[in-house]
């Protein structure tokens, strides 16, 4: 299963001994692994762990440790600058986005974990019709996220972005009046759910946006 994922993370792989041209007083093991320090990764494609994918197909979501550098990746050889020994075991451990800041220093970033739903899986083209570099398809085109959904744009709304992120897991694969409660309340639901900390008014604000009945009131018993 591939996902998206922008942010910052740090490579964990384990370590081609033979290609290793460092000079260091420990004595390596043949598969021994190695993090890299935290970098920032621009809307790049990764794959989910099997343990993941198994628990999104069980439940429909997952909270995701680390995630698997994948063939349809943009990073390639030359931005992978470190002495892997096997690409398809190379892990994208999920960071926050702020370092830790103890004793007047900055510190390494926290490791976090990150949810996927079942609605975040895509199926990519066929690996053999996909360039090596992703930027360079219509592939990437339709996987970068659109400029409203930037944090870093200057205009950037966060009600916006979360009443999207809302529409998608409560209304977007259950067009339907529900028999039982309404939609309102499920929205209400998920957002105190995902972000309890808005305010009434923000919540309400993106309730009303995106409830379609318009009408209110439960639906008609038959």
């Amino acid at each position: 299963m591939l996902v998206m994922y922008r942010g910052w993370g740090c490579f964990d792989y384990e370590l081609d001994i033979d290609a290793m041209n460092v000079c260091t007083s420990k004595d390596w093991e043949i598969g021994e692994r190695w993090r890299e320090p935290e970098q920032w990764v621009e809307a790049c494609v990764f794959e989910l762990t099997k343990h993941n994918e198994s628990e999104i197909a069980a439940r429909g979501e997952s909270n995701v440790e680390y995630l698997l550098l994948s063939e349809h990746s943009y990073l390639d050889e030359m931005e992978l600058n470190f002495p892997y020994s096997n690409k398809k075991d190379i892990r994208f451990y999920l960071c926050e986005d702020e370092p830790a800041y103890a004793n007047g220093y900055y510190q390494r970033r926290e490791q976090k974990t990150f949810p996927y739903a079942i609605g975040d899986i895509f199926e990519a083209a066929c690996i053999g019709n996909v360039p090596k570099k992703q930027t360079e398809t219509e592939l990437n085109n339709l996987l970068m996220p659109p400029a409203y959904l930037n944090p870093n744009h200057p205009t950037f709304s966060l009600e916006l972005d979360i009443a999207i992120k809302a529409w998608t897991a409560v209304l977007e694969c259950n067009p339907d009046k529900p028999k039982q409660g309404s939609r309102r309340k499920f929205i209400a639901e998920w957002l105190e759910k995902h972000h309890s900390t808005l305010t009434e008014e923000a919540k309400n604000r993106i309730i009303t946006l995106l409830n379609p009945d318009k009408n209110g009131g439960a639906p008609k018993s038959i």
